[in-house]
């Protein structure tokens, strides 16, 4: 069961930039994913009910159903995720570090980490 999820895992990296693939792009490359998974578990759930209940067919197919089930569960996470993730903040980093070089970014970068320390010394 475990090397199913580590599959999965493999498929869909969490970070955005292990693929270079946009927000948008990894969202609709989920969304096809968990339609086609979703319609593969809809005739297998149709296919278990005609067959008998002690059959290998139907040992297998609830087999695959629980596999499916429980890589709809991880894509709802990894959607949520991609999702979550993109907020304005994230596209404002994105353009402030293609518009600036090198030495620029590192400044700011550097601005916001001062900025950060100042802020977790004064609050409590």
């Amino acid at each position: 069961m475990s090397h199913v999820l580590s599959r999965i895992v493999e498929t869909f990296p969490l970070s955005l930039s292990d693929t270079g693939d946009s927000v948008e792009q990894r969202i609709k490359s989920l969304e096809h994913r968990r339609a086609s998974l979703t319609q593969e578990l809809s005739a297998l759930e149709a296919l278990v009910k005609t067959l008998s209940r002690g059959s290998l067919k139907y040992q297998s197919a609830k087999e695959r159903i629980v596999q499916i089930q429980n890589e709809l569960r991880v894509l709802k996470g990894r959607l949520g995720l991609v999702k979550k993730n993109q907020n304005l903040g994230d596209f404002l980093i994105q353009i402030f570090k293609e518009r600036l070089t090198n030495a620029e970014w590192d400044g700011v970068v550097a601005e916001a980490r001062r900025r950060c320390d100042l802020q977790g010394r004064v609050s409590p």
